[in-house]
């Protein structure tokens, strides 16, 4: 039962993070109500949310989901409104009008969301800044993408202009030569208004989670990905570390919130090669990351950065750096990539056998799990039933065949 005085914030999409953030918000006195629009899941069985919404979805069903929102806002006596996924952070944007004035959003400014997510504004910028960036262009039709294709010289890192599309089921395509553009892309891909292009750069994923106001940086903590749900290193990460903060990425992501003058919090990924040190920008995430579990976990406290920032509430803003050493995985992602691999015939049934004792072994050694909790154990435990039952099917064909 709701008290009088008692705030209520609604949680919009329901991914890993989406866990975080009910347990933060119940921790600090808050109702909690969350949608179940959203890939990962586990919000419904979280000991943290007080009530769940089966609402219209944005993508097929925004009319309806516009006219439910501020009724169900209403009805519950909502304060808060939090965006958890990048499409709902982009549509409350589109649509200032849509909540009543007294409900606050935890969002970064949609201004500035959208020049984060304008990827050929960021690498302009970076260029601009002196931060290493790999050769760009742009293309908006087929012929355009041959020629440009050519012209920046293989092999290429090919996305979708909009990072909330997917091209052939990824995130990313990396591209050899003339034959695999050929294959991967024989004509323009339906649904995608325009495509980046880019010199393929090696190395790891580097994240840097941050908290800034108007451009200066009080909250810093640096990751390197050490394994995705891809075999090829795009995707999503399920394995990674926390390391001491490299000077030379902590100056170029200085320099880009400074250009910025970036208020709230996010997340700026580079590319480092291991062997040559070699660098180059990807981009920066102005929201909420996929593994927010981390920098909370390190103590960077952005969760309440943000809501505070929303509500004019004055913040710490003492500088602070998480610590090194910190190993997190994502193990219901990490089985889900070597089953998708394996279906894909991308790995063989041997290779998806290790690739899921990999990820059995770093879950049992890890000290952060992306979803699973021991306090609130049910959301973890469920993704990974969704998981191993389908999977079983490959130990026992490679099972068969080793033994005849």
């Amino acid at each position: 039962m709701k008290s009088s005085t008692q705030k209520t914030v609604l949680l919009l999409g329901n991914y890993r993070p989406t866990l975080i953030l009910a347990r933060y918000f119940s921790s600090a006195g808050y109702r909690v109500i969350s949608g179940l629009e959203g890939c990962d899941g586990g919000a419904e069985y979280c000991n943290a949310v007080n009530e769940v919404w089966l609402h219209p979805s944005i993508a097929s069903q925004g009319a309806e989901f516009a006219k439910a929102l501020p009724e169900f806002i209403e009805k519950n006596h909502i304060n808060l409104v939090f965006p958890v996924s990048e499409d709902f952070v982009v549509y409350l944007g589109n649509h200032p009008d849509l909540l009543p004035k007294k409900v606050a959003v935890a969002m970064v400014e949609i201004s500035l969301v959208q020049k984060c997510l304008d990827k050929i504004f960021m690498m302009k910028l970076a260029k601009g800044e002196n931060v290493p960036t790999a050769g760009f262009a742009e293309a908006k039709n087929h012929i355009e993408l041959v020629f440009k294709a050519k012209q920046l010289g293989f092999p290429l890192v090919i996305r979708p202009q909009s990072s909330t599309l997917r091209l052939n089921d990824k995130k990313a395509l990396f591209i050899e030569n003339d034959a695999a553009l050929n294959a991967e892309l024989p004509s323009w891909p339906t649904k995608q208004s325009g495509l980046i292009l880019q010199k393929k750069a090696s190395g790891k994923r580097h994240n840097i989670y941050f908290a800034a106001d108007r451009g200066k940086i009080y909250r810093y903590l640096h990751a390197v990905i050490l394994r995705t749900d891809s075999p090829d290193g795009s995707g999503l990460a399920v394995e990674g570390i926390t390391i001491k903060p490299m000077d030379n990425l902590k100056k170029y992501s200085i320099k880009l919130i400074k250009a910025l003058n970036y208020s709230g919090i996010g997340c700026v990924q580079f590319l480092v090669d291991e062997e040559t040190g070699k660098v180059s920008f990807l981009e920066i995430n102005a929201r909420i990351a996929g593994n927010h579990a981390l920098p909370e976990y390190a103590g960077l406290k952005l969760s309440e950065i943000l809501v505070k920032q929303v509500q004019n509430i004055s913040l710490d803003q003492h500088y602070f750096e998480g610590k090194s050493g910190i190993k997190y995985v994502w193990t219901c992602g990490d089985i889900q990539g070597a089953k998708i691999a394996w279906l894909n015939k991308q790995i063989t049934g041997l290779k998806a056998v290790s690739w899921v004792l990999t990820a059995l072994l770093a879950a049992g050694t890890t000290n952060l799990h992306m979803v699973f909790s021991i306090r609130d154990p049910k959301p973890g435990l469920m993704a990974l039933k969704d998981q191993i039952p389908n999977f079983s099917k490959a130990f026992k064909r490679v099972w068969h065949k080793a033994n005849g």
